[in-house]
């Protein structure tokens, strides 16, 4: 009966050489710098791997990552149009959501005074907050003549009416130079409060200049 043969694929620069496998020493590599590793040392790496590594379970993966949102309470407006005001904004949730959010802030642009079109709200429990997203997802009805369609997600990174503080209570936003209409907002049923106070020195905003035409 024939014997049959090993072989052992060495690639050399871009030049593939065949070897007995007989005639390699017991210390030959087998290893090319241009491939990194011969194919039999390849096959048997990636042998160990499918025993140690665990199976990745996707769907607990993604079932981890829809957990994640479950307690979310703060949602973001897009797509405002840039003539609604703070004050108009809160009359909008105020028909549909009175007294269910605690915070809430509509940045503005201090060179012109014009909102930047999208705003914070932190509803007082998730519930709240989905049936806000809910609403206000699609939403066009301006009292404004405008196309824009209100898009509402998740806000991102600040979660929460505690971080929603946090994030602000220091920031230049707060300044005493800005006008209170610019300033984010804090509410307990429905009642407009005051900010806690400042942990540091408060700068004052920079306000870019006016390009030039």
């Amino acid at each position: 009966m024939g014997v049959d043969m090993q072989y052992l694929v060495v690639v050399r620069k871009t030049f593939v050489e065949v070897k007995d496998a007989l005639e390699c020493k017991p210390r030959c590599r087998a290893v090319s710098e241009f491939t990194g590793m011969c194919q039999a040392k390849q096959e048997q790496f990636s042998e160990v791997a499918r025993v140690m590594l665990p199976d990745v379970d996707t769907s607990s993966a993604q079932s981890q990552s829809a957990s994640d949102t479950n307690e979310h309470t703060t949602v973001m407006m897009r797509n405002i149009p840039n003539d609604y005001s703070a004050d108009m904004v809160l009359a909008l949730i105020e028909n549909h959501f009175q007294g269910i959010y605690d915070f809430f802030y509509l940045p503005i642009d201090f060179r012109t005074g014009v909102s930047l079109g999208y705003a914070f709200v932190n509803l007082v429990s998730h519930r709240d907050a989905v049936q806000f997203m809910e609403h206000f997802n699609g939403f066009s009805g301006w009292a404004c003549a405008s196309q824009k369609v209100c898009e509402v997600s998740w806000a991102n990174p600040n979660q929460g009416h505690h971080e929603n503080v946090e994030r602000y209570r220091n920031s230049p936003v707060m300044h005493e130079s800005v006008p209170d209409a610019f300033k984010p907002r804090l509410f307990v049923n429905g009642l407009r409060i005051g900010f806690p106070p400042p942990t540091k020195r408060i700068r004052a905003p920079r306000i870019r200049p006016a390009r030039r035409l």
